[in-house]
C-alpha cells in the first residue's frame, strides 16, 4: 500500500481541486481495491487495475466537485455581493502615512462590536 500512495495522491491531484480531495479520492480507491480484489483477473499488473480504479473515483469526483458551489460565492450573489462586517469610516484611509487601514479608534464596548451584534441576535 505504502509504495503506491504517493503515486496515487500525485496522480489524483491532476483531476481534483486540492490535496485534501486528492487523499479522499485514494482512501476511495483503496475501499474499492479491497472490495473489488476477488475481481481482479490479472489481465493486466496490479498496479495497473489500481490506478484505473483511482482515475475513474478521480473523475467522479471532480464532475462532482465541479457542479458544487462555494457557499461564499452563493452569498454573495444571494445579497447583491460582500457586505462589510464593520463601516469603513471606522478604519483610516488607505493614504495614511503610517496607519493605513488601522482602526481610528477601538470599540467600546463588545454590544456595538460585529462580535456582539452576532450574538444578540
Amino acid at each position: 500500500m505504502d509504495q503506491y500512495h504517493t503515486s496515487l495522491r500525485r496522480v489524483a491531484r491532476l483531476y481534483v481541486s486540492n490535496r485534501a480531495v486528492a487523499d479522499e479520492v485514494v482512501q476511495d480507491t483503496w475501499v474499492g481495491v479491497i472490495q473489488g480484489l476477488w475481481a481482479f483477473e490479472g489481465r493486466s499488473s496490479l498496479r495497473t487495475w489500481i490506478f484505473r480504479i483511482l482515475i475513474n473515483h478521480a473523475k467522479t469526483r471532480a464532475v462532482r466537485e465541479g457542479r458544487t458551489v462555494p457557499f461564499a460565492g452563493v452569498a454573495a450573489d444571494d445579497v447583491g455581493g460582500p457586505e462589510a462586517a464593520v463601516s469603513p469610516e471606522r478604519f483610516r484611509p488607505a493614504d495614511h502615512p503610517t496607519e493605513a487601514g488601522h482602526w481610528t479608534s477601538l470599540p467600546r464596548d463588545i454590544e456595538t462590536s460585529p462580535e456582539g451584534r452576532l450574538l444578540s441576535r
